[in-house]
């Protein structure tokens, strides 16, 4: 790759045809050329518009040339294009190449075909490089279309005269298009990678970030420590320090985008006399950058219309600066923003934030390509667009919000929705919507929502009926974070506009009926007219249709933010008209709020009408309504009269103090600050009294343990209003709950959630819940692959609907790698080798508990027929237990050194030293990776065991008895009694030598099968003598006194490749194809009928491989190698025989089922062998493994049976 310095003197050289190909093609690039060639005449092929005969092109490229680049070598696979316009508005008015790129794309490869002089190329293989006059410059390519018929997505990367510095084109761009030696240039594609782009500057907004606020932060493989750079004048409460850091970098990205936003004469709305690293090096600021300059732009510029403005800054450059929005730039409280008599901040001297810190973020910010419109999946800039302050944000917040911060400082991207994912789930919700609302064709419907389609021909009266259903649509997001899904939701509802209703007349005509006031609506029509028709349509959405909550009151900020960059991207700019033709912003107090989402108001005391202000309460809600229909001033006015009312209404609850109702609550409510709201009611904030029509999130994944530290004031309030709240629920249970109370009654419901739920204990109430409801729509289910970055969320997309189904779509994503072109097809239901769908019947309720394992038609099939063994293993066994509990495996584990009598020398990893023990105080201790597939477990550790078991109890030694009967194992554990007492806040201060969950500790003593928690493949073992004990990462199977069922046949079962595949289809899979194996995933295994024959025969198996595997290793490799195949053979064999016990009926040829072969040769039992028992085995296996041998034959037929080939399939490592 060429270095970007290297490029960057290119650029900054090139000003006409000559030293764009010398000094950048040839000499950077390094692309093949003869060094005398200067013009493009000599190498190239020319293209009129009239030979590429497309209607409608003449007028994008009159006095234009298109060059076709000849080919550069003999295996050249790429074709080059070199377009010479003539027009400069098509590089700086938004999207302006793609309507001639695609034109002429149409044109060129038909033709191209046709003229035999000319090299026909793929369309992925077409790289166009744009330019007008040697100033602007665009270089675009076509990405292969997702399916045949549709539209390429275009991806551009570009840059214009005097952009040499911007590292966007210098390091994540140019340096991919170097010729290489590969003829099919394969890294040119990179040089179109937005991601890379993304996360660049997402690392390095991030890094600042945590230079302002201080801690540490993951940068590869490496820990940057910040710099804390930041002080305020209360002090360093961290959570306020990263509000206040949050919400000022949102502002600077946003007033970042309001600077590319120029008008026609190429003035921008802010000027960078203001905003850029000049403007901070300037030396006559008084009080640095911060307060000489930012807190006068946000505060009393953009806040501020021109007239309200101090005199000073009614003049250049602040009076270019357009007035936004009341509410936008208003200043918190902990914006410490109080200006003196003269102007200046009364904080300047104790909130301080270094010039040297701005000037590193704007230089960020000046060496990437900023562009002020989102890509979409069809046209994708390769820079950064508005969705990045959405990304960039949703990150910073999660290290704000205690529910998620820890994990968000271990990695990047992990809390924000991946694009293709919020395109999902808002077109499968307004499809469902569209579909009930308008009776209008699935196919037409999914046209509308395609930005690779044009759109069905609609007749007037299906116009009429979209239209109308979008007017009416309300939407809401319970915890919208920075606006992922409402923006995506506002994209989509454009993009069918934009279709439906291209010249925006009916819906403009829609917008202006809701204005009763006549005065105010012609005057809003007059202003209106004169804006983009996607100005007008985004308008209508915003006002009408969307609404968010969240709990964080910086988040609701990033999200209003979004949405006003959203208009402002797309108004038209008049220098010459008052405020530049900037059309004042929209209060949206009523549209995103900050509230607890899973709260509800209370209900007004019917009974008790006392507690109750009900006339207040009246004329409140009269107030709220005539607010939301208030235009202009009116707005003001009736915020006065709004808390006149609540004052009244604190009054009246004063006299019942103590007593929560209605009146209470509404009287501290405060819908026009940035204050969270302890409840949240739709009727209340948003005016919505029946329930909305779609409802959609990615809600927080937060589990008891933390909500009881963070939340402990709302635990009661969970446990006594949510049925979902049970057991060691997960927040996001409660939210699906939350969520499908606020649909109306034919709404539709879409989460991303994690799918432990289906199974786990804690969702039997929410699973009886949405199963008498009949709800479920659709489940996307991802298995192992992972949505988010962070390795331990397993998500699925959960779509539900008020209305009542009989059945429900199963859609299984099987891999990720191509997860937008995936999704694009399952979207349309078109056929691809990464999915696959089922119509499953709603699930029934056998009992309050049942699990949701849902599968595809034959697995679900296979399922249905393990499942008709009616016995399963929590039948059997009398407990499946975790490992001990210490809380502190530092002290209690040690790792075993030697031992001598009963003295044990160990090492202590808390003291980081040998320590001497008694052996008797200790037990054998296993760890997750000393258990493995029927192999003796050898622990390599002891634990503290400071109980006595007897009938069938363990009882805590004492002190006193310790002391006397350990003094050795007492002397250590008093070592260690602070951090001991210390455990889960001082809960054993009494009893600090005891673990903190001393659950199971008698059932270790009993013979057991144990398993690793998490493993690859089945890793069952036995502890036939009953002595070991493991840590919490292994399970353990005891089973009842009075199942006479043979232990070695059931670790045979257990081991089996059927059990494998029963726990994939109804567990939770992890990456790389991993399973849990715990208890709620164990126990509804089914457990086959066996006859004494069939447990016979799979105890000797076991027998064979337990010898096999407790063999030490063979100096001989072959030796070794084929003991390995040996006991791989031995598990075949029992798989077969697993096989018979499940699936009978797939044996129909009785001469081929395995019991009787394996009767028939009369298996000898290990001690029964004679003279060298292991060669004598090996004997044994070559003859059952002979290619002629019935046995090897059976084995055969076995694994060409179809069933056994879709459960092996499950079986990748066995």
């Amino acid at each position: 790759m060429s270095e970007p310095k290297k490029i960057e003197a290119a650029l900054s050289g090139i000003r006409d045809q000559a030293s764009f190909v010398q000094d950048l093609l040839i000499d950077t690039l390094h692309w093949p050329i003869d060094d005398n060639i200067e013009k493009l005449e000599d190498m190239s092929f020319a293209w009129t518009a009239d030979e590429l005969k497309v209607d409608g092109l003449d007028k994008y490229l009159a006095g234009s040339q298109i060059w076709q680049i000849q080919r550069l070598e003999h295996n050249q696979e790429w074709g080059i294009f070199i377009i010479e316009f003539q027009n400069d508005k098509l590089f700086t008015a938004g999207r302006g190449l793609t309507t001639p790129l695609r034109k002429i794309l149409r044109g060129l490869v038909p033709n191209a075909r046709r003229q035999p002089n000319l090299p026909a190329w793929k369309h992925d293989n077409l790289l166009f490089i744009c330019t007008y006059n040697y100033q602007h410059y665009r270089f675009a390519y076509f990405k292969p279309a997702k399916h045949k018929g549709q539209a390429e997505p275009l991806s551009t990367f570009g840059w214009d005269c005097g952009d040499a510095t911007l590292r966007t084109v210098r390091e994540y761009n140019l340096p991919f298009l170097v010729w290489s030696d590969d003829p099919k240039q394969q890294q040119w594609r990179d040089a179109f990678n937005v991601e890379k782009v993304t996360k660049g500057f997402y690392n390095e907004v991030a890094k600042l970030f945590t230079d302002l606020v201080g801690g540490s932060r993951k940068q590869g493989s490496k820990t940057y420590d910040g710099q804390n750079l930041l002080i305020l004048p209360d002090g360093q409460n961290d959570t306020m320090r990263k509000e206040f850091a949050v919400r000022l970098m949102g502002r600077l990205v946003f007033c970042w985008f309001m600077k590319k936003k120029t008008s026609q004469a190429d003035k921008p709305l802010i000027p960078d006399l203001l905003l850029s690293t000049k403007s901070v090096k300037s030396k006559n600021i008084v009080g640095g950058y911060y307060h000489g300059i930012l807190e006068p732009l946000f505060f009393e510029i953009l806040n501020k219309k021109t007239k309200e403005r101090d005199a000073k800054y009614q003049i250049e450059p602040w009076s270019t600066i357009p007035f936004l929005n009341g509410g936008l730039f208003t200043s918190h409280d902990d914006d410490f923003y109080e200006p003196n008599d003269v102007g200046y901040s009364k904080h300047i001297n104790t909130l301080i934030i270094p010039d040297d810190w701005f000037i590193q973020l704007f230089s960020v910010f000046e060496m990437y390509n900023f562009t002020i419109e989102e890509s979409t999946p069809l046209d994708i800039e390769v820079a950064v667009d508005p969705e990045i302050l959405g990304r960039i944000f949703e990150n910073l917040l999660a290290e704000i919000n205690p529910e998620t911060g820890e994990t968000a400082r271990k990695s990047t991207g992990s809390y924000y929705t991946p694009r293709p994912i919020v395109e999902y789930m808002v077109d499968e919700s307004i499809k469902q919507f569209l579909l009930a609302k308008t009776k209008i064709s699935e196919e037409i419907i999914s046209s509308l929502l395609s930005y690779a389609q044009d759109g069905a021909d609609l007749t007037n009266a299906q116009r009429d009926a979209i239209l109308g259903a979008i007017d009416k649509i309300k939407i809401i997001d319970p915890a919208c974070g920075s606006g992922a899904f409402p923006m995506g939701i506002l994209q989509k509802i454009l993009l069918i506009l934009q279709k439906v209703d291209p010249d925006s007349k009916k819906w403009l005509s829609m917008i202006l009926a809701k204005v009763e006031n006549s005065v105010a609506r012609k005057e809003l029509e007059k202003e209106l007219k004169c804006e983009t028709l996607n100005y007008i349509h985004k308008l209508g959405i915003i006002q009408n249709s969307i609404y968010g909550v969240d709990i964080q009151p910086i988040a609701v900020d990033i999200s209003k933010l979004r949405f006003f960059l959203s208009l402002i991207v797309d108004q038209n700019i008049n220098d010459k008209e008052t405020n530049r033709a900037v059309k004042p912003l929209p209060n949206l107090e009523f549209k995103f709020v900050c509230a607890n989402s899973l709260i509800a108001l209370p209900k007004q005391d019917e009974q008790h009408t006392m507690f109750e202000d009900k006339d207040s309460i009246d004329e409140l809600q009269k107030l709220r309504d005539e607010y939301l229909s208030s235009y202009g001033t009116e707005k003001k006015t009736i915020e006065e009269k709004f808390r006149k009312v609540q004052t009244k209404m604190s009054m009246h609850s004063s006299n019942w103090s103590g007593k929560e109702t209605q009146t209470s609550k509404l009287s501290q409510w405060n819908p026009f600050s940035h204050e969270s709201c302890t409840w949240f009611d739709a009727k209340w904030m948003f005016g919505i009294k029946d329930g909305f029509d779609i409802v959609i999130a990615n809600p927080p994944y937060y589990r008891i343990q933390g909500i009881q530290q963070t939340q402990p004031q709302f635990m009661d309030y969970y446990r006594t209003h949510y049925k979902s709240a049970k057991g060691n629920f997960d927040l996001y249970a409660l939210f699906i709950e939350r969520g499908y109370q606020l649909l109306n009654r034919a709404g539709h419901f879409s989460y991303i959630v994690p799918h432990k739920f289906f199974q786990a204990s804690f969702g039997s109430a929410l699973r009886k819940l949405l199963t008498i409801a009949k709800a479920l729509q659709q489940i996307v289910r991802f298995g192992a692959e992972q949505v988010f970055d962070e390795a331990t969320t397993y998500t699925c997309l959960l779509f539900l609907s008020a209305k009542q189904n009989d059945h429900f779509e199963l859609l299984e994503i099987k891999s990720l790698e191509r997860g937008e072109e995936v999704l694009n097809a399952a979207r349309q239901r078109k056929e691809h080798s990464d999915y696959s769908l089922d119509s499953l019947p709603m699930p029934e309720l056998v009992n309050d508990t049942s699990d949701w394992d849902f599968a595809i038609s034959e697995q679900n099939s296979i399922l249905k027929r393990l499942r008709q063994h009616p016995q399963t293993l929590a039948d059997i066994t009398r407990k499946i237990f975790v490992g001990l509990q210490t809380s502190f495996d530092k002290i209690f584990v040690l790792e075993t050194i030697s031992q001598n009598g009963n003295i044990l020398k160990c090492y202590s990893k808390e003291l980081e030293q040998e320590v001497e023990i008694e052996a008797s105080s200790t037990k054998p201790f296993l760890m997750g990776k000393d258990v493995h597939r029927y192999e003796k477990a050898e622990p390599k550790n002891v634990v503290i065991f400071p109980y006595e078991i007897g009938n069938g109890k363990a009882e805590l030694l004492s002190q006193t008895s310790l002391r006397k009967e350990f003094p050795l194992t007492w002397d250590y554990l008093k070592k260690n009694k602070l951090k001991l007492q210390a455990r889960e806040n001082g809960r054993f201060a009494d009893n600090w030598h005891a673990f903190s969950r001393p659950q199971n500790l008698a059932e270790f003593a009993f013979p057991k099968i144990m398993t690793p928690d998490i493993c690859g493949k089945p890793e069952m073992t036995l502890d036939s003598s009953g002595t070991l004990y493991h840590t919490t990462t292994i399970y353990s199977f005891v089973f009842k006194d009075e199942i006479k069922r043979n232990v070695k046949f059931l670790l045979g079962v257990m081991n089996s490749k059927t059990m494998w595949y029963f726990v994939s289809m109804t567990g939770a899979v992890l990456r790389g194809d991993y399973l849990r194996f715990k208890t709620e995933y164990l126990k509804p295994f089914p457990i086959p009928e066996a006859t004494p024959r069939h447990e016979e025969l799979i105890e000797i198996l076991v027998d064979y491989i337990l010898f096999l595997k407790a063999q030490k290793e063979p100096g001989d490799k072959n030796m070794a190698a084929e003991l390995k195949v040996a006991a791989s053979y031995f598990e075949q064999l029992i798989d077969a025989i697993v096989y018979e016990l499940y699936i009978p009926e797939e044996f129909t040829d009785q001469a081929m089922l395995p019991s009787r072969l394996l009767s028939a040769i009369k298996l000898p039992l290990i001690k029964s062998l004679k003279g060298a028992k292991l060669a004598a085995l090996i004997d044994v296996f070559k003859q059952l493994n002979d290619p002629n041998h019935p046995i090897r034959k059976m084995a055969f037929f076995i694994d060409n049976l179809a069933t056994v080939r879709t459960i092996e399939a499950k079986s990748k490592n066995l």
